[in-house]
């Protein structure tokens, strides 16, 4: 009989444990708590069950927003198994002083399945923001640099930058010169004397702090007087150099060009007997850069003009030139190729100008050939040639006379020379800008050579 309740009342428990309860699936604790403040930023929000979980429910399951509307926040999810907290780290700090919701969906369950009652919800508000330290990290004042004459005035300004907090963004304004330049509380400089000047800007919040520009002041451009007179011969050799007058004031760089009038005319020669001089030119030019009028012209005439220079600041000054140039030409030898002062002959001894003319023609020109002169100045030029005196009778040197080509200035003897062995002429040759040039010669025959 015992043995009989003893068998029955073990199956009896063995029911009895095979229709054990089992237990609901609870949020027990949650971090932040609900409806707390002050919470920190970098905070992980998590909640713990009461027994353990599936992991994988809890993916998706979680969810933190701010409470005042807006995308959820982006984190992390993870899942501790020995304390079965399932913990939410957001991927950077939440905002300062800002409610949010946190909220685990009913979905969550335990590995047999039971699920929780339902959704879960709670919310917490941030901490408030730290104040932030007032901080700047530089000054920066522009333009750098700025070139003025006596007078003018530029505005200055100055940023304060790397600006945290609220810190004075104001400067304090200063002048190293102030009988150069001086500046004024809001940056406006203005030049007072020639010189240089540094001004800068200090910060009112932190004194470390500054930044400046330089200011160069310079005297109003002025150009003392005009270029020298210049007076010369027109030989197309002739060099002609003049400079600009001294300048006053301004700022380099200087830069000069002709406003009005003109410099001679390019002067180009067109010798087909001389190789060394076919197509040589002959200019007067003005350098852009110095002002000097140089270079070397056969053209006559008075050339006036004016120069204007023109400084770095765009201010602009003149200077008035003139060139007076007259006509001056050499004596060029008979066979039209070389250039000579002087005709020689073996028993020629008399001074200049005495020639022995042989019969062929005698040339008087600025170049190696009157031929190589321009058409254009030949067109403009005219020759005469008057018989001055000869040691024969006055009648007998008219009779013999010489004759000059009246478009080259080729000299020529008259055939059938009467008995006169030394003659004197004047060569005069007329441009039409009105300058002229006369000079004498003198001829002697070279059956019977001049005596002195």
């Amino acid at each position: 009989m015992l043995k009989r309740l003893v068998g029955i009342l073990a199956l009896a428990l063995v029911v009895a444990a095979c229709t054990t309860p089992v237990l609901d699936l609870e949020v027990s604790s949650v971090t932040p708590e609900p409806d707390a403040i002050d919470v920190p930023v970098d905070v992980v929000v998590s909640a713990t069950f009461n027994v353990a979980i599936d992991p994988d429910t809890v993916d998706g399951a979680f969810l933190l927003e701010p409470a005042a509307g807006g995308a959820p926040v982006a984190g992390t999810l993870s899942y501790n198994a020995a304390t079965r907290t399932a913990g939410f780290t957001p991927a950077a700090n939440l905002a300062y002083d800002t409610e949010y919701i946190a909220s685990l969906a009913g979905t969550v369950a335990t590995v047999g399945g039971v699920t929780l009652a339902g959704d879960l919800e709670w919310s917490f508000t941030t901490e408030a923001a730290p104040p932030v330290e007032d901080e700047i990290d530089g000054v920066s004042v522009t333009p750098e640099t700025a070139e003025l004459t006596v007078g003018e005035s530029v505005q200055l300004t100055a940023a304060v930058s790397g600006v945290s907090g609220s810190p004075a963004t104001t400067v304090t304004w200063s002048s190293d010169d102030d009988t150069v330049a001086t500046v004024d509380a809001d940056g406006l400089v203005t030049a007072v004397g020639v010189g240089t000047a540094t001004i800068t800007a200090t910060s009112d919040f932190d004194g470390t702090f500054s930044d400046s520009a330089v200011i160069t002041v310079v005297g109003v451009l002025e150009v003392v007087g005009d270029y020298p007179a210049y007076a010369a011969a027109a030989d197309v050799n002739t060099a002609i150099s003049i400079a600009f007058p001294t300048i006053s004031g301004g700022l380099a760089p200087f830069a000069f060009d002709i406003t009005a009038g003109a410099l001679p005319a390019d002067f180009v020669t067109q010798d087909a007997t001389s190789p060394d001089v076919v197509g040589a030119t002959y200019a007067v030019a003005l350098d852009a850069g110095t002002g000097e009028i140089a270079g070397s012209t056969g053209f006559p005439g008075v050339f006036t003009g004016t120069v204007q220079v023109t400084d770095a600041l765009g201010q602009t000054a003149t200077a008035a030139f003139e060139l007076d140039l007259e006509l001056a030409f050499r004596y060029t030898d008979a066979d039209l190729e070389t250039t000579a002062t002087t005709f020689s002959y073996p028993e020629f001894t008399g001074p200049d100008p005495y020639f022995i003319v042989p019969g062929n023609r005698v040339q008087v020109s600025g170049v190696a050939n009157t031929d190589g002169l321009p058409i254009g100045f030949l067109a403009d030029l005219g020759w005469a040639l008057v018989y001055v005196s000869s040691n024969g009778s006055p009648d007998a040197g008219e009779i013999a006379s010489f004759e000059i080509n009246t478009l080259q200035g080729a000299i020529t003897q008259v055939a059938g020379v009467p008995a006169v062995t030394q003659w004197t002429y004047e060569v005069t040759a007329t441009h039409a800008s009105g300058k002229d040039v006369s000079f004498e010669v003198r001829f002697h025959d070279v059956a019977n050579p001049f005596d002195d």
